[in-house]
């Protein structure tokens, strides 16, 4: 059976020269990312609030917390589209 294909993932040609500096750098990287996508959510959900739909937030100091331009920019959004 000369004729045999191996299949040899290219992960595992990456993961040799993989450091652990590396692993640092990618560890940050990823973090970084984490900590822009909640502020990038809560920006999506300013978009979602100029609908016509009605959304009632429970507590407003949690969103001044995570996001402390909500309010602003929720408001600013409103003026725009007209509301």
């Amino acid at each position: 059976m000369k004729d045999t294909i191996w299949f040899r993932p290219k992960l595992f040609e990456t993961v040799r020269g993989y450091s652990t500096q590396d692993f640092l750098a990618d560890l940050t990287a990823g973090i970084t990312v984490g900590i822009v996508a909640l502020p990038l959510a809560m920006a999506f959900g300013i978009l979602g609030a100029v609908g016509t739909n009605a959304i009632e937030v429970d507590d407003r100091d949690c969103v001044a917390v995570s996001y402390p331009g909500f309010w602003r920019d929720l408001a600013r959004a409103r003026r725009v589209r007209g509301r």
